[in-house]
């Protein structure tokens, strides 16, 4: 018996969790599930898979894929954060992570519109390719979304996946003459290093400027601004407004120190590190702060060589 035990854990030493029959989960929710979880029990699954704390098991579900516990935490970090950048040395499969965070967005999110760009159209169709993988190893995916629309479809100048009323195209930047006017959600810009800055900052960026629900931010952000001229606006009702919005995720792998890719990351550096103080922050913007500015939406996700789990890559390859 003591054997068995011994060969599980040597089963799961690549959690990096120690003996697993130690490790008492807090709050089950399997467990301590209240009367509605009882009597709605797939409302209570959909919930916990909406959850980034069970990604884990809702990628393993859904789509059959194992997933690392860094690549979990990245996800929850993506999950959360408006503005993340992604650096990571190559081989860590930084376009498969982020073709899976857009295949849970777009499934949990109905109406998700998702813009990958690239450079060239092979650095775009690379994520693209991913999730159409993931799509065809997920028979339960198909299952759910099986309308004539839903799948990937390939284009000369884009590729395109839809899943119910959410969609993801993967284009080509180019001079950014050709995709003016594209408004989306989510925007991944990945191998950001051979991107244009300029491009993305006058084209691409505009793409997630338009609010995904203009109607009802209005109308929020003057109810927002009529409490506060009531003096009723409190620090608590702050923290219950915050949502996420649109995002804009910066990828690829780290470039020379003297180029764009880095002048990016030493911004959002120093962003992060300003812990919101005023004066830092104006320092960063040389001026004035933006309304509405917080430094929390910043987030860099960096892991180089040293840190990637022992058998992502080929080791005598790299040797």
């Amino acid at each position: 018996m003591s054997q068995i035990k011994n060969k599980h854990a040597f089963d799961d030493a690549w959690l990096g969790l120690g003996d697993l029959s130690k490790i008492v989960i807090p709050d089950n929710p399997m467990i301590r599930r209240v009367k509605s979880d009882i009597e709605n029990p797939d409302l209570h699954l959909i919930k916990l898979m909406k959850d980034p704390k069970y990604f884990g098991m809702t990628c393993k579900l859904l789509f059959d894929i194992e997933l690392h516990p860094i690549q979990i935490a990245i996800l929850q970090e993506f999950w959360k954060r408006p503005f993340p950048m992604f650096v990571a040395s190559r081989g860590f499969g930084k376009s498969f992570l982020l073709a899976l965070y857009c295949i849970l967005k777009m499934v949990f999110y109905p109406g998700t519109k998702i813009v990958i760009v690239g450079a060239a159209f092979r650095q775009s169709k690379i994520i693209f390719e991913y999730m159409e993988t993931i799509w065809r190893n997920s028979a339960i995916l198909r299952s759910i979304f099986n309308g004539y629309d839903d799948g990937p479809r390939r284009d000369v100048d884009r590729c395109t996946i839809r899943l119910g009323d959410s969609w993801a195209i993967a284009i080509p930047m180019g001079d950014g003459s050709k995709i003016r006017g594209l408004r989306a959600h989510i925007i991944i810009a990945d191998e950001f290093a051979s991107i244009s800055p300029d491009i993305y900052e006058t084209v691409v960026s505009g793409f997630a400027a338009v609010s995904a629900t203009p109607i009802q931010n209005v109308k929020e952000q003057a109810k927002k601004q009529a409490m506060k001229d009531a003096g009723i606006w409190n620090e608590e009702l702050e923290q219950l407004e915050y949502k996420m919005g649109n995002q804009a995720i910066i990828t690829g792998t780290a470039d020379y120190a003297f180029k764009h890719f880095a002048s990016y990351w030493k911004r959002y550096k120093a962003i992060i590190e300003s812990k919101g103080e005023k004066h830092k922050l104006e320092e960063i913007f040389h001026g004035e702060v933006p309304d509405n500015f917080n430094w929390k939406d910043y987030s860099i996700v960096r892991i180089p060589y040293e840190l990637i789990p022992v058998g992502f890559m080929d080791d005598k390859q790299v040797a």
